[in-house]
């Protein structure tokens, strides 16, 4: 299956401007019709913002500093969000480990809990093997 965000999505016109209003302001709201992208592209611009902001690597985030929050009403809807995010994610070159997903007392935010069930099994990696740290 191949999944590719919509080239149509109505919030894909307003990427610039939606990651403008990010640099300069803390909160920011944004409404959209249903369908327009919202719950599944605003987490990538937030994502693609933070690798690209500051002037050196050391102010620039890495992917697995970062915690960006989407939130769901419901359950089905919070694993469907992480899913698709993911997906697209995976598509567009990116580790698709980097989407997790918490429900009440089910964490699946850390590296080591996204992997497969057989992935678990294997040593818990450190800090700087997440990172991608080689020294």
């Amino acid at each position: 299956m191949t999944i590719h965000p919509p080239e149509t999505l109505p919030i894909l016109n307003h990427k610039a401007e939606i990651q403008e209003a990010l640099r300069a302001h803390q909160t920011v709201i944004i409404a959209g019709d249903t369908g327009s992208g919202k719950t599944t592209q605003l987490p990538q611009f937030c994502l693609e913002l933070a690798q690209n902001e500051g002037t050196d690597s050391h102010q620039r985030k890495r992917k697995t500093d970062l915690i960006i929050g989407c939130t769901q009403p419901r359950r089905i809807a919070a694993l469907s969000v992480a899913e698709r995010v993911r997906e697209e994610l995976t598509e567009k070159g990116e580790n698709g480990l980097l989407v997790g997903s918490k429900i009440r007392f089910h964490d699946q935010t850390t590296l080591y809990d996204r992997r497969s069930p057989a992935g678990r099994d294997q040593k818990r990696p450190n800090a700087q093997e997440i990172r991608g740290d080689h020294h």
